[in-house]
Protein backbone atom coordinates (compact mmCIF):
# COMPACT_ATOMS: atom_id res chain seq x y z
CA UNK A 1 0.00 0.00 0.00
CA UNK A 2 2.71 2.70 0.91
CA UNK A 3 4.69 1.45 -2.75
CA UNK A 4 0.92 2.42 -3.90
CA UNK A 5 0.69 6.26 -2.01
CA UNK A 6 4.27 7.10 -3.12
CA UNK A 7 3.31 6.22 -6.83
CA UNK A 8 0.17 7.80 -6.68
CA UNK A 9 1.80 11.22 -5.24
CA UNK A 10 4.42 10.87 -7.95
CA UNK A 11 2.05 10.71 -10.91
CA UNK A 12 0.23 13.95 -9.18
CA UNK A 13 3.34 16.27 -8.75
CA UNK A 14 4.17 15.35 -11.74
CA UNK A 15 0.47 16.44 -13.64
CA UNK A 16 0.71 19.47 -11.61
CA UNK A 17 4.43 20.56 -12.85
CA UNK A 18 2.32 20.84 -16.65
CA UNK A 19 -0.40 23.07 -14.98
CA UNK A 20 1.67 25.08 -12.34
CA UNK A 21 5.02 26.99 -11.82
CA UNK A 22 5.48 26.35 -7.61
CA UNK A 23 8.62 29.28 -8.53
CA UNK A 24 6.35 31.59 -9.58
CA UNK A 25 3.90 31.23 -6.81
CA UNK A 26 7.14 32.60 -4.43
CA UNK A 27 7.49 35.37 -6.88
CA UNK A 28 3.24 35.99 -6.52
CA UNK A 29 3.77 35.90 -2.48
CA UNK A 30 7.00 38.19 -2.30
CA UNK A 31 4.34 40.80 -4.57
CA UNK A 32 1.82 40.22 -2.62
CA UNK A 33 4.14 40.73 0.96
CA UNK A 34 5.32 44.11 -0.83
CA UNK A 35 2.17 45.23 -2.08
CA UNK A 36 0.52 44.43 1.38
CA UNK A 37 3.89 46.37 3.55
CA UNK A 38 3.17 49.53 1.49
CA UNK A 39 -0.51 50.01 1.92
CA UNK A 40 0.18 49.36 5.73
CA UNK A 41 1.87 52.67 5.36
CA UNK A 42 -1.02 54.15 4.11
CA UNK A 43 -4.45 55.28 5.85
CA UNK A 44 -6.71 54.55 7.81
CA UNK A 45 -4.22 51.32 8.18
CA UNK A 46 -0.81 53.45 9.05
CA UNK A 47 -3.42 53.98 12.05
CA UNK A 48 -2.40 50.85 13.71
CA UNK A 49 0.77 48.90 14.54
CA UNK A 50 1.77 46.06 12.18
CA UNK A 51 3.39 42.98 12.22
CA UNK A 52 3.66 41.38 8.67
CA UNK A 53 4.69 37.82 8.54
CA UNK A 54 5.10 35.27 5.73
CA UNK A 55 5.49 31.82 5.65
CA UNK A 56 9.18 29.77 4.74
CA UNK A 57 9.50 28.91 0.54
CA UNK A 58 8.89 25.57 0.41
CA UNK A 59 5.39 26.15 2.51
CA UNK A 60 4.39 28.48 -0.22
CA UNK A 61 5.23 26.66 -2.97
CA UNK A 62 3.42 23.37 -2.16
CA UNK A 63 1.29 23.57 1.29
CA UNK A 64 -0.83 25.45 3.17
CA UNK A 65 0.74 28.98 3.70
CA UNK A 66 0.44 32.64 3.31
CA UNK A 67 0.86 35.87 5.04
CA UNK A 68 -0.61 37.27 8.74
CA UNK A 69 -1.30 40.63 9.73
CA UNK A 70 -1.14 41.37 13.18
CA UNK A 71 -2.40 44.24 15.07
CA UNK A 72 -1.31 44.63 19.16
CA UNK A 73 -4.39 47.36 18.68
CA UNK A 74 -7.68 47.10 19.07
CA UNK A 75 -9.20 47.47 15.20
CA UNK A 76 -12.80 47.07 16.14
CA UNK A 77 -13.49 49.96 18.93
CA UNK A 78 -16.27 48.72 20.70
CA UNK A 79 -17.92 46.03 18.64
CA UNK A 80 -15.03 43.66 21.08
CA UNK A 81 -16.24 43.05 23.77
CA UNK A 82 -12.41 43.81 25.17
CA UNK A 83 -9.62 45.35 23.43
CA UNK A 84 -8.31 41.95 21.72
CA UNK A 85 -5.66 41.14 19.14
CA UNK A 86 -6.52 41.33 15.52
CA UNK A 87 -4.81 38.94 13.04
CA UNK A 88 -5.62 38.96 9.81
CA UNK A 89 -4.48 35.40 7.53
CA UNK A 90 -4.74 35.66 3.56
CA UNK A 91 -3.71 32.06 3.36
CA UNK A 92 -3.77 29.04 0.47
CA UNK A 93 -5.07 25.99 0.54
CA UNK A 94 -2.88 22.81 -0.15
CA UNK A 95 -2.08 21.99 -4.31
CA UNK A 96 -4.20 19.22 -4.35
CA UNK A 97 -6.65 21.70 -3.17
CA UNK A 98 -5.84 24.19 -6.40
CA UNK A 99 -4.22 26.85 -3.63
CA UNK A 100 -7.37 28.22 -3.15
CA UNK A 101 -7.04 31.82 -1.53
CA UNK A 102 -8.79 32.77 1.44
CA UNK A 103 -8.82 35.90 3.83
CA UNK A 104 -9.67 35.81 7.42
CA UNK A 105 -9.80 38.86 10.01
CA UNK A 106 -9.86 37.39 13.17
CA UNK A 107 -10.27 39.30 16.85
CA UNK A 108 -9.21 36.90 19.37
CA UNK A 109 -12.68 37.93 21.39
CA UNK A 110 -15.76 38.17 20.54
CA UNK A 111 -18.19 40.70 19.98
CA UNK A 112 -20.87 42.09 21.78
CA UNK A 113 -24.28 40.68 20.27
CA UNK A 114 -25.26 44.30 18.66
CA UNK A 115 -22.17 44.96 17.03
CA UNK A 116 -22.05 41.48 16.04
CA UNK A 117 -25.43 41.94 14.32
CA UNK A 118 -24.37 44.85 12.53
CA UNK A 119 -21.84 43.12 11.10
CA UNK A 120 -23.65 40.09 9.70
CA UNK A 121 -26.27 42.12 8.63
CA UNK A 122 -23.59 44.88 6.87
CA UNK A 123 -22.08 41.65 4.98
CA UNK A 124 -25.20 40.53 4.13
CA UNK A 125 -26.12 43.50 2.27
CA UNK A 126 -22.52 42.68 0.27
CA UNK A 127 -21.54 41.29 -2.69
CA UNK A 128 -18.88 39.07 -1.29
CA UNK A 129 -20.14 35.75 0.47
CA UNK A 130 -18.76 36.51 4.09
CA UNK A 131 -18.82 33.49 7.10
CA UNK A 132 -18.97 35.14 10.08
CA UNK A 133 -18.72 33.52 13.43
CA UNK A 134 -18.62 34.75 17.07
CA UNK A 135 -17.94 32.04 18.81
CA UNK A 136 -15.58 31.52 20.60
CA UNK A 137 -14.47 34.85 18.86
CA UNK A 138 -14.81 36.51 16.10
CA UNK A 139 -13.77 35.84 12.70
CA UNK A 140 -14.96 36.68 9.26
CA UNK A 141 -13.31 34.33 6.20
CA UNK A 142 -13.62 35.31 2.29
CA UNK A 143 -12.71 33.23 -0.01
CA UNK A 144 -10.60 35.88 -2.85
CA UNK A 145 -9.62 33.35 -5.39
CA UNK A 146 -10.22 29.85 -6.39
CA UNK A 147 -7.32 28.96 -7.38
CA UNK A 148 -3.37 30.35 -7.09
CA UNK A 149 -2.44 27.94 -10.04
CA UNK A 150 0.12 29.48 -12.11
CA UNK A 151 0.55 28.99 -15.57
CA UNK A 152 3.81 28.14 -16.66
CA UNK A 153 4.01 30.44 -19.22
CA UNK A 154 2.64 33.55 -17.47
CA UNK A 155 5.12 36.48 -17.84
CA UNK A 156 6.11 38.68 -15.09
CA UNK A 157 3.78 41.46 -16.20
CA UNK A 158 0.73 39.28 -15.77
CA UNK A 159 1.62 38.18 -12.76
CA UNK A 160 2.33 41.56 -11.32
CA UNK A 161 -0.53 42.86 -12.73
CA UNK A 162 -2.89 39.75 -10.72
CA UNK A 163 -1.51 40.48 -7.52
CA UNK A 164 -1.85 44.19 -7.68
CA UNK A 165 -5.69 42.86 -7.79
CA UNK A 166 -5.37 40.87 -5.08
CA UNK A 167 -3.85 43.41 -2.86
CA UNK A 168 -6.37 45.83 -3.74
CA UNK A 169 -9.48 43.09 -3.32
CA UNK A 170 -7.71 42.41 0.22
CA UNK A 171 -7.45 45.52 1.40
CA UNK A 172 -10.99 46.55 0.94
CA UNK A 173 -12.36 43.55 1.92
CA UNK A 174 -10.50 44.71 5.30
CA UNK A 175 -11.44 47.93 5.48
CA UNK A 176 -15.21 46.74 5.17
CA UNK A 177 -14.54 44.45 7.76
CA UNK A 178 -13.54 46.97 9.75
CA UNK A 179 -15.67 49.54 8.92
CA UNK A 180 -18.66 48.14 10.08
CA UNK A 181 -18.05 48.61 13.87
CA UNK A 182 -18.93 52.02 13.23
CA UNK A 183 -22.58 52.31 11.28
CA UNK A 184 -21.91 56.00 10.19
CA UNK A 185 -19.30 54.23 7.86
CA UNK A 186 -21.20 51.38 6.57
Amino acid sequence: MATLDVTIWHYEKMAMATKDSPSLRLIAWNLLHRGIQAKLGEPPFADFQWQLLIDDRNTLRYQHGGLKLISNQGMFGDAASSIGETVISLYQSVWTEAFWLELQIACDVPFVPSSFDHVVAHCADADDDWEIENEPHFTATLDLEESLLIDPSMTIEDLSKWIIQIVQKTMDAILFIIGTNNPEKS
